[in-house]
């Protein structure tokens, strides 16, 4: 309802502006005072699709018609813009989700691992003969799981910066 009432305002707003425009051209058509489509997505923040186009061409005409600044009108467009997901990108998403929780699996699995490997070592130096290549051993696998660990972080952090803004 609310949405409905906006758009109402809108094109109420919208249609005295072209008729004020008939009389005066408040911006003149430079390069300078144009609003392009690239500061109409940032300004408003939506995403690119043929509807929020269509509301970026009706209020670049509001506003090379009207007094209105660049940030009023981008106000506007935040009203009408559609930001909605294409099931697509809906489920490239829940993919990813699922990968950052397998990942964070495994990372707990390498953390039980690194903490067996850190306890064998412990015994081991502390028994009367220790075993010179089981140390080593317990020593490359504790180093192992700690970059392993460190892996899977680090994806995890990628995926977050990279596929789910």
């Amino acid at each position: 309802m609310i949405q409905k009432n906006i758009k109402k305002h809108l094109t109420t707003l919208f249609l005295r502006v072209i008729i004020q425009s008939q009389q005066t051209n408040k911006h003149n058509e430079t390069e300078e005072n144009k609003m392009l489509y690239s500061e109409f997505i940032e300004g408003t923040g939506c995403r690119e699709n043929d509807h929020n186009y269509q509301v970026y061409k009706n209020l670049e005409i509001m506003y090379m018609n009207s007094d209105m600044t660049k940030n009023q009108i981008y106000e506007y467009g935040k009203k009408l813009v559609d930001n909605s997901k294409t099931p697509e990108e809906i489920r490239f998403e829940e993919e990813k989700r699922e990968e950052i929780k397998s990942l964070k699996e495994e990372i707990e699995y390498y953390k039980a691992e690194l903490d067996r490997y850190k306890t064998l070592l412990q015994y081991e130096k502390e028994s009367s003969s220790p075993d010179q290549e089981f140390i080593k051993h317990c020593k490359h696998m504790i180093k192992c799981n700690k970059n392993w660990i460190s892996e899977r972080r680090n994806k995890i952090q990628v995926i977050k910066n990279f596929f789910l803004k």
